[in-house]
């Protein structure tokens, strides 16, 4: 056994490397990330048995001979798969808001973390502080703005996360999708995946379902199309197929008149969008 490394003794102190059995370590109830990739824990716990672990992991103190972890579930996790008996471990004399945020820094400079992971552990780390988001910002080295950007993705509902993360999309995607109306993010955000845009793509599409008005309401339909009413009330109304028109043309018209499928030049299109008036 390393020197520096000693079994686990009740007046053990903070700051010392611990050799503690597996089953001693319990997850942190503050971890942030949500998944984690199975294919690199086998690769990193093959890497443990040849190697052994190179970084212990930090914990600290619930009870006699019981410890929660406070960074490091990836390589408590390859232990276990690898079958360890025991891991060395740090021990550290934290509360319940130094150890969220210690195991938030962590993700944040080890490994790529989900942006709406990193939105919750932020919002977790705010709400055990007890501080205010400017504090908060500080105390992660994060500026205001990038911190609170970070928050506004839980503005999008579990689905449309859902939607985000199966399809990887990025942080930027999601706020591009926040700009548009919650009942339109779902068929924004659907598309944005289904055509693989990038972000510029995606800033454009919901820049055009967001600000194309020809009269008094205006609905992002899927991504694709803008259906304009005419201000002051029912009766008719057109339709732009926006899309990705390769010529960049786009549909103009009403399945039940005559000018229905009519196309025009998208720069007429943005002259229209400038000065609203009947189109039909």
């Amino acid at each position: 056994m390393p020197k520096n490394q000693k079994h686990d003794t009740p007046k053990q102190k903070a700051g010392k490397v611990l050799l503690l059995p597996v089953e001693q370590i319990e997850p942190s109830p503050y971890q942030a990330r949500t998944t984690f990739d199975e294919t690199e824990i086998a690769a990193l716990a093959v890497s443990i048995l040849q190697n052994g672990l190179l970084q212990p992991v930090s914990v600290r103190r619930t009870g006699p001979h019981r410890y929660q972890l406070i960074a490091g579930e990836r390589r408590l996790r390859a232990c276990r798969l690898a079958k360890l008996a025991r891991v060395p471990a740090i021990l550290a004399d934290c509360d319940d808001g130094a150890s969220a945020a210690l195991g938030l820094l962590e993700n944040l400079q080890r490994a790529q973390l989900d942006p709406f992971d990193t939105a919750r552990g932020i919002k977790d780390v705010i709400r055990l502080w007890g501080c205010t988001q400017a504090e908060a910002a500080r105390r992660l080295g994060l500026s205001q703005s990038a911190l609170a950007n970070k928050l506004r993705l839980l503005s999008l509902s579990p689905a449309q996360q859902q939607i985000c993360t199966a399809h990887h999309l990025t942080e930027r995607h999601a706020r591009a999708a926040l700009r548009l109306p919650e009942s339109r993010r779902t068929a924004a955000l659907e598309k944005i995946a289904r055509d693989g845009l990038s972000v510029r793509e995606a800033d454009k599409l919901v820049d055009l379902g967001a600000t194309v008005v020809f009269g008094e309401t205006t609905e992002f339909l899927g991504g694709e199309h803008i259906l304009a009413r005419r201000a002051g009330g029912g009766g008719a109304a057109g339709v732009i197929a926006a899309g990705h028109a390769a010529g960049g043309f786009g549909q103009v018209g009403a399945p039940h008149l005559p000018a229905f499928g009519r196309t025009l030049p998208r720069d007429r299109l943005r002259r229209r969008a400038a000065a609203p008036r009947r189109i039909l």
